[in-house]
């Protein structure tokens, strides 16, 4: 897959397939167009593009959100898949291309720059200035500027569509087994570890301090089971999302990492972090001892969640 950043139309491709969208989470819904994507590149010998935007559009129009997947996670969950496509072109999100027409972002990024000659989407698919694009447009505009128009119905996971504001909202709730389902895979979180206070250590729990990109979304605050691989070793630990009340007052979110059965130095290590589940909420403690204490049930209840070395039910 080849991935090419532009600020302005300019020209890339000649022919192609074409689809469009933030595809944050790189959801299942997302994966079923991309399939289609691949299916319609192949049959009619068209390299296929997705069409993604940096930074989400959100935070240029909207109340800023917290996002599922960054433009590099995007960028390694989509070349660790067989639906990847030929090209990645991120477009600079700004004022100036949230003004532009429908018209006229078909006219100058689609068809100019890359040469569509099908469209790809899902069927609720919007584009343009204040969305103003919908389907009954992309019809006129397909007879005008020569491009097929191929819709994907939404899918659905019991009953529930799989969208990227759905998964959010589980995760948000701590939700975590819902959403991996949504997401057809683990949700990950990234970051480098950086020097904490080393209280954890003296509890007998030395923990990694996460610094996480501000816009990633976050779980609820509490305890999860987690996964992460060092030096292609795979550990299982428990994962601290929270204010850590029982031990400052201070209003600072931490995200702290304690793995079993590990033995080394992390300090700036970009750590890779996937969540299985939730253990429990964040809560207050009356002392020390008391949160120690919980520490080591939290531990234990997550050991026997896991079976055998490596291995666990997730």
């Amino acid at each position: 897959m080849k991935v090419k950043r532009i600020e302005r139309p300019e020209k890339i491709l000649e022919r192609s397939v074409i689809t469009v969208g933030v595809f944050d989470g790189v959801h299942l819904g997302h994966r079923k167009i991309l399939e289609r994507l691949r299916l319609e590149g192949e049959k009619r010998g068209l390299e296929t593009v997705m069409v993604s935007f940096e930074p989400h559009p959100a935070k240029v129009v909207n109340p800023p959100i917290k996002i599922l997947t960054t433009t590099e996670e995007k960028i390694m969950i989509l070349s660790n898949s067989a639906i990847a496509p030929d090209w990645l072109v991120i477009l600079q999100f700004n004022e100036k291309l949230a003004r532009t027409g429908a018209e006229d972002f078909i006219r100058l990024y689609l068809k100019s720059s890359l040469g569509m000659k099908a469209l790809v989407e899902g069927e609720d698919h919007r584009f343009g200035f204040k969305s103003e694009g919908d389907m009954k447009l992309h019809k006129n505009l397909s007879t005008i500027y020569e491009y097929d128009i191929i819709l994907v119905p939404t899918f659905h996971i019991n009953g529930y569509p799989v969208k990227s504001g759905k998964i959010r909202e589980l995760i948000e709730k701590g939700e975590i087994v819902q959403a991996k389902r949504m997401l057809g895979g683990g949700y990950i979180i990234k970051g480098k570890v950086v020097p904490g206070d080393k209280i954890g250590r003296k509890l007998g729990f030395p923990t990694a301090n996460i610094s996480v990109c501000e816009d990633k979304l976050l779980p609820a605050d509490g305890v999860y089971l987690v996964k992460t691989t060092i030096n292609s070793t795979t550990y299982h630990g428990l994962l601290y999302i929270g204010y850590r009340p029982t031990i400052t007052d201070k209003k600072e979110k931490r995200t702290e990492l304690y793995l079993f059965n590990f033995n080394g130095e992390l300090y700036n290590l970009a750590l890779k972090v996937e969540l299985i589940m939730k253990i429990r909420e964040d809560r207050y403690f009356e002392d020390i001892q008391l949160l120690r204490k919980q520490m080591e049930e939290d531990r234990t209840y997550a050991m026997k969640l896991i079976k055998g070395p490596g291995g666990i039910n997730d």
